[in-house]
């Protein structure tokens, strides 16, 4: 099963811009034939769809087809459906903007020693969400690939082991589009030698830099006492110097 929910606030300039309501929100749950992943990328469509610009089929790969249907079923573009013109991402991004897609990439390891798939997104989704990106780009804009993991995860080896690491390093050959990627985290967890607890060593990986904002009163955890905030990993004591009445900071 696949399900895909769709909303957005995709900015450009530092402007909102989209034709479809950022409040909108649909969801859509594909029940696939099959389950797995395919063994190998760079995780090509079946079979050669009227909008699908590349040039190579994988016809094992039910993946990007459970994908497209998702999308599809969630009546994106239904004007064109079924026709070259078909652009499922056209009302919400538009050439030059900046898109951000966030992959689940909890952590590089399933600590229950089970599949990691059932941690993390496997490459093979991503594929047919990054072509239809680039469909609605035209050629133009910027792609940023980024996830917040929890604190003892490993982002490089958590992009490896899903297999987006190598067909990100694939994808970037076939598009003019800019693709980065990187760990939005400012620290990760590492253990030290201070009786075996977590250390905390700088990540600071985007190039941007970071910003705090205050939502004051906008939060929606505006009217809870802030002693009762918990966050995995981190004292309760840290949630309570963000957290307050009228203050809600968030980096």
């Amino acid at each position: 099963m696949y399900a895909a929910h769709i909303s957005a606030r995709l900015a450009t300039k530092g402007r909102i811009s989209s034709t479809m309501a950022l409040s909108e929100s649909k969801v859509a749950v594909h029940f696939a034939p099959q389950s797995g992943y395919p063994a190998q990328g760079p995780y090509d469509p079946p079979e050669a769809y009227p909008e699908y610009q590349g040039k190579t089929l994988d016809r094992g790969n039910h993946i990007y087809a459970a994908v497209r249907e998702t999308l599809r079923i969630c009546g994106l573009d239904r004007e064109h459906d079924g026709t070259p013109q078909w652009n499922p991402f056209g009302d919400l991004i538009r050439p030059g903007m900046t898109v951000f897609v966030k992959p689940n990439t909890v952590s590089h390891v399933n600590l229950a020693g089970q599949d990691l798939f059932s941690v993390i997104v496997h490459a093979s989704i991503l594929r047919p969400i990054l072509d239809y990106i680039c469909l609605a780009l035209a050629g133009k804009g910027r792609i940023i690939i980024g996830d917040s993991q929890v604190l003892f995860g490993e982002f490089q080896p958590a992009m490896e082991a899903s297999g987006i690491a190598r067909m990100l390093e694939w994808y970037r050959r076939q598009t003019s589009i800019p693709i980065e990627c990187f760990d939005l985290r400012m620290v990760r967890g590492a253990r030290s030698w201070m009786f075996g607890r977590w250390a905390r060593p700088k990540v600071e990986q985007d190039p941007r830099g970071y910003q705090v904002v205050d939502l004051g009163k906008d939060s929606y955890f505006e009217g809870i006492d802030a002693n009762k905030l918990r966050i995995a990993i981190a004292s309760y004591k840290n949630m309570r110097k963000y957290h307050g009445p009228g203050k809600h900071q968030y980096v």
